[in-house]
């Protein structure tokens, strides 16, 4: 992502340390076309290469981009040079693919994870520290669970013409279960926006899907909608936080299906609501927001309180930043 002057995550590591952090900015998310995302993975391994070169300046590296730092690993090991510096991976999410592709990407995550480069991988939910151990057993020590931290969203205000239409709004890429909401809720006459680009979906009668708004316009489209729903495809796989907090930092009643990550974030029926993907848990929950006007309040208002009290992103430096010094005695 561009870099941020003051940014928060960093001043919340340098409170705990003690130390001055230099933030090194690279962007590589442009999912435009084919052809940029081709060119998107490239630059993974383009920048991560840059740093290995550079690596003699750094003692401590924490990388917030996952491939980033599983790159910098490789280069390491592959060149077996010697280790004088601290690696944390950050954001890390893990997904076994099909046929002879999962396989080559399954060694890969073994050769880096399990090599002497990586010290600590920060994952956001405890139930992904016993997942990810089973499938790296060798690398067990290393999984450590932090709770997400996410920078205040600024520059957003009512905007009448979308508030009016009280809609539900699906937001995110990883792990998302469009098709199961688009069934669910095609015939249901509640309005949906979906801003994904990776939802492949036709638009119905209720149901609009928008493949390329980002940044500020997609915090429009949050700030302004009835609610948020976050459908998981994998109940295993941790996703869909950084969605839930957002919408929690603007007061927006969530409404996610089960998954064994997100009660760390959402405590059901305080927060948010926890539902089984199933149609008729999915309506029932909706009605219940449209319908109950104190519920709805209630909710948005715990889901506010929640999130000063945990989730900024000064705390989450912290949180990364005592790690170091305990680990590091930085």
């Amino acid at each position: 992502m561009p870099s941020v002057e003051q940014w928060k995550f960093a001043q919340g590591m340098e409170e705990i340390t003690g130390e001055k952090w230099d933030v090194i900015s690279y962007t590589s998310n442009d999912r435009s076309s084919k052809v940029m995302e081709m060119l998107r993975y490239c630059k993974y391994f383009y920048y991560a290469f840059k740093i290995f070169i550079n690596r003699n300046k750094y003692e401590n590296i924490v990388t917030w981009q996952q491939f980033y730092g599983l790159l910098f690993a490789f280069y390491c090991r592959l060149f077996n040079v010697k280790k004088h510096f601290s690696l944390i991976v950050m954001t890390f999410i893990y997904k076994r693919k099909q046929g002879w592709i999962g396989a080559v990407y399954y060694s890969f995550m073994q050769f880096v994870l399990n090599s002497k480069y990586i010290d600590k991988i920060i994952v956001f939910s405890q139930n992904e520290v016993s997942y990810y151990a089973g499938l790296f057993p060798r690398a067990t020590e290393k999984f450590i669970c932090i709770l997400l931290g996410i920078d205040e969203i600024t520059n957003v205000g009512p905007d009448q013409m979308l508030e009016q239409q009280k809609y539900i709004l699906s937001v995110g890429r990883s792990n998302r279960d469009y098709p199961f909401l688009c069934e669910a809720l095609k015939d249901a006459g509640f309005p949906v926006k979906i801003l994904s680009g990776t939802a492949n979906l036709p638009p119905t009668d209720n149901i609009e899907v928008y493949s390329s708004v980002f940044g500020q316009e997609m915090f429009r489209y949050l700030n302004n909608c009835f609610c948020v729903i976050i459908p998981l495809a994998d109940a295993k796989i941790s996703s869909g936080q950084l969605v839930a907090l957002q919408a929690m930092q603007l007061g927006k009643p969530i409404i996610v299906t089960e998954s064994e990550g997100i009660t760390d974030y959402i405590i059901n029926g305080y927060t948010g609501i926890i539902i089984k993907k199933e149609k008729g848990a999915l309506i029932a929950a909706l009605q219940e927001l449209y319908s109950n006007d104190e519920l709805y309040r209630t909710i948005s208002q715990n889901a506010r309180r929640e999130f000063e009290k945990k989730y900024s992103l000064k705390q989450f430096g912290n949180h990364i930043g005592a790690i170091i010094k305990n680990e590091y005695g930085k």
